[in-house]
């Protein structure tokens, strides 16, 4: 019985040393104290809207690991001109934009998403990589970005690796900045009868 109140112990003390770490060294990084196990997970849709140009984005999280410390991020973004104003005539559609972040802190993630234009041919024309942080300033219910747009031309992948290489410099790089708000839940509402054929 004492040899099992011993090993208790020493598992209780190992377990309290390592949330303690993880505590300091998120401390230590962010010059910000905050404890261990409040940590933001950013997982769920946000979305965008343009009400002028009337361009608009969703953006969905997905968590590789029960910390969200890897997230998964899917981007679609509908009524975009894929020739950029006719710079890239031939450009007819447009995968979605997809991309990988990891964690730099209890609510920030540094992200690299891709997305590939395409002619009617489905050969690549351009390629656009927005690249900085997804923050999240008090909850989740709003994800701030803060970043760059870049875009580089087939040529500037000389590896084949679908990824412009690193001494590459971009045709174009803008800003990507915004908020988006999180996906609401909307209340569900009374069927409505369908009409008779022919009315």
């Amino acid at each position: 019985m004492k040899v099992r109140k011993s090993l208790i112990v020493v598992l209780v003390i190992t377990l309290t040393g390592a949330l303690l770490t993880v505590g300091e060294s998120l401390t230590t990084a962010n010059n910000d104290p905050i404890e261990p196990w409040v940590l933001c997970n950013p997982a769920g849709s946000y979305y965008a809207v343009h009400q002028v140009e009337g361009l608009g984005a969703t953006v969905t999280i997905i968590a590789d690991d029960p910390a969200c410390n890897s997230i998964s991020c899917i981007q679609k973004i509908f009524n975009m001109d894929h020739t950029l104003g006719g710079m890239f005539p031939e450009a007819v559609a447009a995968t979605d934009t997809v991309g990988t972040g990891i964690r730099t802190g209890p609510n920030t993630w540094r992200v690299s998403i891709i997305r590939y234009a395409t002619d009617g041919a489905a050969k690549v024309i351009y390629t656009a990589v927005i690249t900085g942080d997804f923050i999240f300033p008090d909850d989740t219910s709003v994800l701030e970005r803060k970043g760059t747009w870049a875009l580089y031309l087939p040529e500037q992948d000389k590896d084949g690796d679908g990824w412009p290489d690193d001494d590459e410099t971009p045709m174009i790089c803008i800003p990507d900045e915004g908020q988006m708000p999180r996906m609401k839940i909307l209340p569900m509402q009374e069927p409505m009868p369908l009409p008779e054929p022919g009315q």
